[in-house]
């Protein structure tokens, strides 16, 4: 944790902290630790996570800020985790969280709309962030007509959530952009 409090100095002013993957939460005792040294400092934490380890989120729930949770649909999996995301985000319940779906053209509407039921069901007021996955966004895989394809997905599917949710916004992932992996 040294290594950590020289980073942060190293690079002052940092306010918070973001753990993020792999997935944290498959080391539920370095992150918590690692929180709460981050806590001790002042700083605040900002959790990335796949949204599959409730167990974990409950128990990291109160050293943890802000909690970025994904919903990974079946098209990109190849599971259903309908179930588990949807007991995740009730452990969020009452948290600073939000909830983030990367979108493709090739991505199921009808996955996307499952997803906003799930959100919609437990808090209509979780944040949603509709992410477009980035290669497609930049013309950089896909079909010629997959970026228009996944502008129509993200806009059908806003609007599908913005009649469910308070909240929903389509950010790209500026890592993208910028080239950082």
């Amino acid at each position: 944790m040294d290594a950590l409090r020289d980073v942060i100095r190293d690079n002052e002013p940092v306010r918070t902290v973001s753990i993020t993957g792999g997935e944290p939460l498959e080391q539920p005792e370095f992150v918590s630790e690692l929180a709460r040294v981050v806590k001790r400092d002042g700083l605040r934490t900002y959790l990335d996570t796949n949204g599959y380890h409730t167990g974990a989120m409950a128990t990291l729930l109160p050293l943890v800020d802000i909690t970025a949770m994904d919903i990974k649909l079946p098209s990109a999996t190849g599971q259903d985790n309908w179930a588990v995301h949807r007991d995740f985000l009730r452990t969020l319940s009452g948290a600073d969280a939000f909830v983030k779906i990367v979108v493709d053209s090739g991505t199921p509407i009808e996955e996307i709309e499952q997803a906003v039921r799930i959100v919609a069901e437990v808090d209509s007021t979780i944040p949603l962030v509709l992410q477009p996955q980035g290669s497609t966004l930049l013309k950089q895989k896909g079909r010629p007509d997959s970026r228009r394809e996944l502008l129509g997905k993200l806009e059908k599917g806003q609007r599908f959530a913005l009649e469910r949710l308070s909240d929903v916004r389509i950010i790209p992932q500026c890592h993208r952009f910028l080239r950082v992996k």
